[in-house]
């Protein structure tokens, strides 16, 4: 995959928008964002991807947390919100 890293600016300057590059006679494919390193980016360099993948899955795991906070003690609870959720959150 190819992810062409430019600012709006130049990119609307561009004269031929269908970029086709060949690497070792292979297409590669180009993105406008990807997950590189753990991290999802677009072709602006924002982190408006990441933000929102991190934002639901720290949702649904709140959400599993509300449903088992009946079921489980104090201490259980803690360890799945440090595992889950504040741990987990990052990768």
């Amino acid at each position: 995959k190819v992810l062409l890293i430019t600012t709006p600016q130049k990119r609307s300057q561009l004269v031929n928008k269908n970029l086709a590059l060949n690497y070792k006679d292979v297409n590669l494919e180009l993105t406008t964002g990807d997950k590189i390193l753990g991290v999802h980016i677009n072709e602006n360099l924002k982190w408006d991807n990441h933000f929102t993948f991190v934002r639901k899955k720290i949702s649904t795991s709140l959400w599993l947390l509300s449903r088992i906070k009946y079921f489980l003690p104090l201490y259980y609870r803690i360890l799945f919100y440090k595992a889950f959720i504040l741990w987990g959150s990052t990768k």
